[in-house]
């Protein structure tokens, strides 16, 4: 595969995350009531200085689990790139798997094997996301 096609990969992927990191950043900026920024500004702090000790910390716990379901479709997304073709000389576990079947002729066991690895890397991102959720619940209570 040529580095070309492979910055292109890197490229289009990060964009799509960017805009959708964008998005939730934002969503969570405007989730902080606005009376707490008119509080800290009524006891005299500067506005920059309200953003970041007052408004940054509560948006980031609003958009953490929303930021670890971007990183679980972030790793999905990166495999669905090789079964669409755009990487066909790069070694990751969908290729690891079809590389087994057409070499070892061991039918769908290193494919499995593959999903397997998938399962290992995104069942802890989804657990973490659920945990960071049902605390970010608890706290709105």
């Amino acid at each position: 595969m040529s580095w070309n096609v492979t910055i292109v990969v890197m490229v289009s992927l990060g964009m799509v995350a960017s805009a959708y990191i964008a998005e939730t950043l934002r969503a969570g900026l405007q989730a902080v009531p606005k009376g707490q920024l008119e509080a800290a500004r009524s006891l005299g702090m500067p506005q920059w200085r309200a953003m970041v000790s007052i408004v940054i910390p509560q948006a980031f716990k609003i958009v953490l689990p929303p930021l670890t379901n971007e990183v679980i479709l972030l790793t999905k997304d990166s495999s669905l790139i090789y079964v669409l073709g755009l990487t066909a000389s790069q070694y990751e576990l969908t290729k690891f798997g079809r590389d087994g079947i057409s070499s070892l002729g061991a039918g769908l066991t290193p494919l499995l094997v593959a999903g397997a690895f998938y399962l290992v890397i995104t069942i802890p991102l989804s657990l973490l996301a659920r945990k960071f959720e049902s605390r970010s619940a608890r706290t709105k209570r």
